[in-house]
């Protein structure tokens, strides 16, 4: 049995002294531009990635509940206490140990990692096609724009699906505030889909780190209201994704942008109480954007020229 050290990005200056003294390390790559200037990894790459991410969780889902129960390890620690704190971790990990419950991730077993090496090895045969055909630019294709209220095909799916399909919570947890800026900025949901082909639909939507940044995206799925005369995907209802995030070439999971639509088309819109962040903070700001300048006067201009009085004159003492 193989053991593997799993570290943060904040190794990643120590990879070669811990491989050179026979510790196997995995740690989350680093995404870097490719040679058309993009910032996207590779399927394999982020693939990768995403399993030394979902296997981490336990650790920083530790490392979490230190900080919160012990106030001394959450801040920086005051440099006469460096001799000491290796014995203050090990007191504060053995009274976790003997009176907090085990942390526990749900259906985290054989068969569940089983799958997630499995997808991980996974193509994404949806990218290859939008960069082949040129899906992506308004020639790749007859795109013709539609609203969610007329996107009847698209399939009706439980939480319990999303959660399977995203491999975690945390996408799903991050969907309802991507469409509320959506749906905020643009007024409505908008989507595009190619002529006479169902399934396959194109969206965009916008980054929370960069305001001004959309991600175009695709979904495949097997379309519920398409003629049966025509050829239609068998199996999962979700056949196929692609977003030109970051992330979004990964097969393993998909990115929060993908997360969002798949959310809003399979299960928000077809739930009567759907809770959204709250916005009220929003209304309560002056957006300092859209503020009016005041007019900045020269002054060594002649107060006339700005129709301005000049000092001590008053109006009557020109006549």
């Amino acid at each position: 049995m193989v053991t593997f050290f799993l570290v943060d990005r904040g190794y990643r200056d120590a990879l070669d002294m811990l491989r050179q003294i026979g510790i196997s390390v995995k740690m989350p790559g680093f995404v870097l531009r490719d040679e058309r200037g993009r910032r996207q990894g590779i399927t394999e790459d982020v693939n990768a990635s995403r399993l030394v991410t979902k296997s981490r969780w336990i650790v920083e889902a530790r490392n979490g509940h230190i900080k919160s129960i012990f106030k001394f390890f959450k801040d920086m620690v005051a440099a006469p206490h460096v001799g000491n704190i290796g014995d203050f971790f090990r007191i504060a990990c053995a009274l976790i140990n003997a009176f907090r419950q085990e942390v526990l991730m749900a259906g985290a077993d054989s068969e569940f990692a089983q799958l997630m090496l499995e997808r991980s090895r996974m193509p994404n045969v949806l990218m290859q096609r939008v960069e082949e055909e040129r899906l992506h630019t308004h020639q790749g294709g007859r795109w013709v724009p539609l609203r969610e209220a007329n996107l009847l095909g698209f399939p009706i799916l439980p939480l319990e699906y999303l959660r399977d399909f995203t491999f975690g919570t945390y996408q799903i947890k991050l969907a309802p505030g991507y469409v509320q800026d959506r749906t905020a900025r643009d007024r409505e949901m908008r989507f595009e889909v190619i002529m006479h082909e169902p399934g396959l639909l194109r969206a965009k939507v916008y980054s929370r780190h960069t305001n001004a940044t959309k991600y175009q995206l695709w979904i495949q799925f097997q379309d519920e209201g398409a003629d049966d005369a025509l050829p239609r995907p068998i199996g999962e209802p979700i056949t196929g994704w692609y977003c030109r995030c970051k992330q979004g070439a990964r097969t393993l999971g998909c990115c929060a942008h993908i997360a969002s639509i798949i959310w809003y088309l399979g299960y928000a819109r077809h739930q009567q109480n759907v809770r959204y962040p709250p916005n009220n903070l929003l209304h309560q700001i002056q957006d300092a954007g859209n503020r009016e300048l005041p007019e900045i006067i020269d002054p060594h201009r002649d107060p006339e020229e700005v129709g301005m009085e000049p000092p001590g004159e008053r109006p009557e003492d020109r006549l």
